[in-house]
């Protein structure tokens, strides 16, 4: 009875942390063309824990350091991000659209 206990436990466990490495992963475009000099960026939460406002901040770093590697400014065009509730696949995320000047 115990070692059927300890097997149950363990195979438990590993499906516990399989599934828990499947949901856990954010979703990063990194930055992308689009026409003439307009560059494109988007972020996923990995849960619906995260928040907006962070994957915002990490979007807008992301601007700022490949304008910075051209010694350019940012200058945001258009910046989204949806609404809650954050559950069953709806994780936040947001959009951002920008240029290097």
């Amino acid at each position: 009875m115990l070692i059927i206990k300890r097997k149950y436990k363990r195979k438990k466990s590993i499906i516990t942390c399989l599934c828990l490495l499947t949901v856990a992963c954010a979703k990063n475009s990194g930055i992308t063309p689009m026409a003439d000099d307009v560059l494109f960026a988007t972020r996923q939460g990995a849960s619906g824990f995260s928040g907006v406002g962070t994957i915002k901040a990490d979007l807008l770093d992301d601007a700022r350091i490949h304008c910075q590697k051209s010694s350019e400014k940012v200058e945001i065009i258009r910046i989204w991000n949806n609404e809650g509730p954050f559950i069953m696949g709806n994780f936040p995320r947001a959009e951002i659209e920008f240029r290097c000047k």
